[in-house]
């Protein structure tokens, strides 16, 4: 059974997507670029609502409204919905070109004849997402009802004795706690299906579940560590192109563009994770095995 190693992994990642990181816009340019226009879409309509006017007004409760108003518009709300749709599908599009480029060298030489404006895998990848989700969301239902009827029994058993009835409540508290960290590592291990659904050999969920016994809180270690590394940087740039938005729409618009990239690293990060923890617990072998690109 292969362990995968946190720290190297991590580092690895990390300096392979800051090396890489032009590299792998350019594999995935259409997703991005399609990424860029609803990132620009969702931004116009939120600035066209009026909003800077307030940051830089007087807060006039009549203009509040109006601005409230166009936000929460039916057309609004619908560009906003189709805008993040469009995101969530270019991302997924993306992450495809990034497993392949990490897992399979495609595109690390340059040349764009290897890429592919759309492929099987990509229906595939979303597909997996889904059920990843969706097997994750059952996994949550389960463990939501089992720490429900722990805590039913703890209450039943303590009574109402004041300490007895306390300390129940903690181990209820700490149980669900716990519960939660188990269920992320579910999540992480589910996720190891993605990179198997983008080299075409279909998201094996149940398969990928098993293959990653062994691997649970290095998955977590790996990934928390990571997270909070890109969270940090959405962070510190989110405070940038708030002070950014401040200068007007000239200010916004650089503000926007930084947001992306950040978004864009912050996503290399995570997929270029999940390819890494996949060669190293699974494996790239066979007629698809190629020099890893990072």
């Amino acid at each position: 059974m292969n362990k995968l190693p946190v720290i190297s992994s991590v580092s690895e990642v990390l300096s392979g997507v800051i090396r890489h990181y032009f590299q792998l816009i350019h594999v995935a340019w259409p997703a991005i670029l399609l990424l860029v226009l609803a990132f620009g879409g969702i931004t116009w309509v939120y600035l066209s609502s009026g909003v800077l006017d307030l940051a830089f007004g007087e807060q006039d409760p009549e203009k509040v409204r109006a601005v409230t108003e166009r936000l929460g518009s039916p057309g609004s709300i619908a560009a906003f919905v189709a805008g993040g749709l469009v995101a969530i599908v270019a991302s997924a599009v993306a992450a495809v070109r990034w497993h392949r480029f990490v897992l399979l060298g495609e595109g690390a030489d340059g040349r764009l004849s290897q890429i592919r404006l759309l492929r099987g895998e990509d229906g595939s990848y979303i597909w997996t997402s889904i059920r990843v989700i969706l097997a994750y969301t059952l996994v949550v239902l389960a463990f939501a009802a089992l720490f429900m009827l722990a805590g039913m029994l703890l209450r039943m058993l303590a009574g109402e004795a004041g300490a007895v009835h306390g300390i129940g409540s903690a181990i209820i508290a700490l149980g669900g706690i716990a519960l939660y960290f188990v269920a992320l590592t579910v999540m992480f291990r589910l996720m190891i299906a993605l990179p198997d659904a983008a080299l075409g050999r279909g998201g094996r969920l149940f398969e990928m579940f098993d293959k990653t016994k062994g691997n649970s809180w290095r998955l977590f270690g790996a990934f928390l560590l990571l997270l909070l590394i890109a969270g940090t940087a959405t962070v510190i740039g989110s405070i940038i192109v708030g002070l950014l938005g401040a200068l007007g729409i000239a200010g916004a618009l650089i503000g926007g563009v930084l947001y992306i990239g950040i978004y864009l690293f912050s996503l290399m990060v995570q997929i270029t994770m999940l390819s890494v923890a996949y060669r190293e617990i699974i494996g790239v072998s066979g007629e698809q095995e190629a020099p890893a690109a990072v």
